[in-house]
């Protein structure tokens, strides 16, 4: 019983919802794409590993951001938040 529960929510972490420039993942991962400077400190320090450059955009500033390359293995420690320089990304926990 608990595992369906479990993978009703990994489900719903999955899903990505686009809005502007700010990318928003089940509301636990926010990365503001028109700020990061893509300095790689959040990818280095995820315990997941879950967090990666896109080279496939640029941002207004010139900058490749980061994005989540799984958001289903994010337990929103939010250490990314923490050493962000530039205070992009937002971590909020699910409710459930």
């Amino acid at each position: 019983m608990q595992n369906s529960e479990s993978t009703k929510t990994r489900s719903r972490s999955v899903t990505g919802i686009l809005t502007g420039m700010e990318v928003t993942m089940a509301n636990r991962l926010t990365i503001a794409e028109k700020l990061c400077k893509g300095c790689l400190l959040c990818v280095e320090t995820c315990p997941k590993g879950i967090l990666a450059l896109d080279k496939s955009k640029v941002n207004a500033s010139g900058y490749n951001p980061v994005h989540c390359t799984d958001m289903g293995s994010c337990t929103a420690c939010a250490m990314c938040a923490r050493i962000c320089p530039d205070s992009v990304i937002k971590v909020e926990r699910d409710a459930s």
